[in-house]
């Protein structure tokens, strides 16, 4: 459709009588319909479409469905309209097309009662919006005198500042910023108030009603609230001038009925209340309704006042922000939106669904045997939470001074025990990437914990018999593993300890960026491994086949049962002072092992530019014993194929063929592996199987190998077993 003129009967008459239609100025509407844009080009030649027009109140540009504005103007050039109107309709729209993003305007008469206004949207001195549906782009501003009138539509932030004014009775708004010099009268509407100062002066705000989302004042602003119930964590206040404290909760019931709550944890977090930014106008109220309230279908209230008893069933319904101050909420059906909030009150949920976004605040009780709760429930300082049954969305959280006991049901993913707060769990499932932080109290006696498991640096928890945790947990505290189990791909990363007294950990387990895991007990499955300044500790349990100790990783075993395929890889280190290595363990290059105890089975390498060291006594190769100069000496070992033998320092016997042949399945040393001894005690006299004694032992061993050639039994390493070895051990009997 083309732009056309439209001319009112009273044009029409003076036109008749040979008048302009200039003379009779606000007579002309101009259509801008589906596909056609109105441009700042088309302002400044005054046509649009063919038909002349003129900037002037009662010049009135209608865009209609598919019909656009382009954006237009700039801070320093503002399009000025001269008292001339643009109404939105449904489906148009402002600024979704232009040179730029922007929209600076002054002398507007704007009403948007359709459509959408693209982000960027600035109305100057002389501009007068009003606004009753619509999507509002963020952020929308009103400058310089500018005035506002909201009864509908949806916003992102909107600004009011340097003298601009504004009525909000209706809409929705995320957030409204009211500074410099702004004023605001909230009578009716959905939002976050933020009432600010900046260089150029406060803001001022009127509240009497609509449901009250968040409210921040800084300092030298002034905000009035009229209504009654005020309290700050629970008690009536007659006013606010020393501000709120930080952890407190501020609600009150404004003059409309509705409840608001108002709640600062710091940390930047919103509805920081300043001293003396806020006065109350204590007006009467509606009548309270004292009676408990049941709403068993259709639409509840929008809030629950002090003192007031409200139970939802059935197919009843309460809208989103819903608020309940200091009462009794009972939900046993029915549908709450989101956005729910609940101060100091009594809250039993046995059935029906509750939306996302839900924050819990103050000393109160809440019993949930059944239902869901949607995303993002908070819960805060004094609320104590038993979770029976039921289930509750992703992103739960605990907050300081709270308790969170879980005994069923089934908990999302997401979820976090954050610092100061108190997580108990006996039993039911909690979600994918549950996260633990530092100063948290997460005590787990029972229940599954899914994939993901994530425990903070600093923070601490066990997990005991009768607690299952999947895969992927990421450790960066300290996690103690007392009997549960715990999947694949545990992980101790950035300093952090996995020690493992009981219960099974799945494969892949890895420490590496200066994270530790020790076994002292259970069993850990498969390729255990350490990476990347990682460090292992074994004193006990069982760790499956194929233990890797890789670059710059090191490894400290004193005991435990290690299974097949021990690898110490390129730049690792390896301190070995005892427990049992199953068959094949690796050398690899650039390694270093230090062995001082342990027992090992065949097959073990030492590959080129490794450096093996064996502490003990009694050194031999081939039964000929290797010449120290004293305790602490150390020989390096150059030959190849010959038996080497010894006591280690625990007391454990050594006995390894050093093969020069890499490809045989015995023990094999490669010539260009460093090969050392370290004497670090004098042999006992007569300790003939070198355990640090003189006893039976030796004399039996001894004994069954009379007249052979050793090593087995020559205690004097002669190369034969005679009465001098026999003589050796009852000299030093019982020593």
């Amino acid at each position: 459709m083309t732009a056309r003129t439209t001319i009112q009967r009273t044009t029409l008459i003076a036109a008749a009588a040979g008048l302009t239609t200039s003379i009779m100025a606000g007579s002309t509407t101009i259509d801008v319909d589906s596909g056609e844009t109105l441009t700042q080009a088309d302002l400044a030649a005054g046509t649009f479409d063919g038909v002349p027009f003129t900037l002037e109140p009662g010049t009135k540009f209608s865009i209609n469905s598919g019909g656009q504005v382009e954006a237009m103007g700039t801070r320093p050039s503002p399009v000025d309209f001269n008292g001339a109107s643009v109404a939105l309709n449904p489906g148009s729209g402002w600024s979704l097309t232009g040179p730029t993003l922007d929209t600076v305007v002054t002398n507007l008469v704007l009403e948007v009662v359709g459509g959408s206004v693209r982000p960027l949207f600035t109305a100057l001195d002389g501009c007068d919006v009003s606004i009753s549906d619509g999507a509002i782009g963020s952020p929308f501003r009103l400058e310089n005198g500018a005035n506002l009138t909201v009864t509908g539509g949806d916003f992102g932030t909107l600004y009011l500042l340097h003298g601009a004014t504004g009525l909000i009775d209706g809409g929705n708004i995320n957030t409204c910023e009211v500074m410099a010099g702004a004023h605001v009268d909230v009578t009716d509407g959905d939002l976050t108030l933020l009432v600010k100062h900046v260089a150029a002066g406060g803001g001022t705000a009127t509240v009497s009603g609509g449901k009250l989302r968040g409210l921040e004042t800084d300092g030298a602003t002034q905000t009035l609230l009229v209504g009654g119930e005020f309290r700050v964590e629970g008690v009536p206040v007659t006013n606010v001038d020393g501000g709120v404290p930080t952890g407190s909760v501020f609600s009150g019931t404004l003059e409309d009925g509705e409840v608001f709550i108002t709640y600062y944890s710091g940390f930047g977090s919103g509805d920081q209340i300043n001293a003396f930014t806020v006065d109350f106008d204590v007006v009467t109220l509606p009548s309270p309704v004292l009676t408990p309230v049941f709403v068993n279908s259709g639409m509840g209230p929008g809030s629950l006042r002090p003192d007031h008893i409200l139970t939802l069933a059935g197919t009843g319904a309460l809208p989103d922000a819903f608020r309940a101050a200091y009462a009794t909420l009972n939900i046993d059906g029915g549908t709450v939106g989101d956005n729910l909030e609940v101060a100091g009150s009594e809250l039993t949920i046995t059935g029906g669904v509750i939306g996302n976004h839900m924050q819990l605040y103050d000393d109160m009780d809440v019993q949930m045997t059944g239902g869901t709760i949607g995303d993002d429930l908070e819960i805060w300082d004094g609320v104590n939470f038993e979770f029976n049954d039921g289930a509750i969305g992703e992103r739960f959280s605990t907050r300081q001074g709270s308790t969170f006991t879980m005994s069923g049901g089934f908990l999302g993913n997401d979820s976090q025990a954050t610092a100061f707060s108190t997580f108990i769990m006996t039993g039911g499932t909690i979600g994918t990437d549950f996260e633990v932080f530092a100063n948290s109290d997460v005590q787990l006696t029972g229940g599954d914990v899914f994939d993901g498991l994530e425990v903070n640096q600093s923070a601490t928890l066990t997990v005991p018999a009768g607690v299952t945790v999947g895969a992927q947990a990421l450790v960066r505290g300290t996690l103690t593993v007392d009997g549960g189990d715990i999947g694949d791909e545990l992980m101790a990363g950035n300093h952090g300890l996995v020690h493992i007294v009981g219960g099974t950990v799945g494969e892949d387990c890895i420490a590496l960026d200066n994270g530790e895991v020790r076994v002292s007990g259970g069993v850990v499955g498969n390729d255990l491994t350490v990476d990347n300044f990682g460090h292992i500790t074994v004193d006990g349990g069982e760790v499956g086949k194929r233990f890797y100790v890789r670059n710059l990783g090191t490894a400290e075993i004193s005991g435990g049962v290690i299974g097949t395929d021990f690898h110490a890889k390129s730049g690792s280190i390896v301190d070995i002072s005892g427990g049992t290595f199953d068959r094949r363990f690796d050398a690899k290059s650039f390694s270093i092992v230090t062995i001082s105890g342990g027992t090992f089975g065949p097959d073990f390498d030492a590959f080129e530019d490794s450096e093996i060291t064996w502490l003990g006594s009694g050194f031999a190769l081939d039964g000929a014993p290797i010449s120290f100069s004293g305790i602490g000496d150390t020989v390096t070992i150059t030959q190849r194929d010959v038996t080497l033998t010894g006591t280690l320092e625990d007391g454990t016997p050594l006995s390894t063929f050093l093969g020069s042949d890499m490809q045989s399945s015995d023990d094999s040393y490669s010539v260009d592996a460093i090969l050392k001894v370290t004497l670090t005690s004098a042999p006992q006299p007569g300790d003939a199987d070198g355990d640090g004694d003189v006893d039976f032992d030796d004399l039996n061993l001894v004994l069954a190998n009379w007249g052979g050639a050793g090593p087995d039994g020559d205690v004097d390493m002669d190369g034969d077993v005679d009465f001098e070895d026999l003589n050796l051990v009852l000299s030093g009997w019982n020593a």
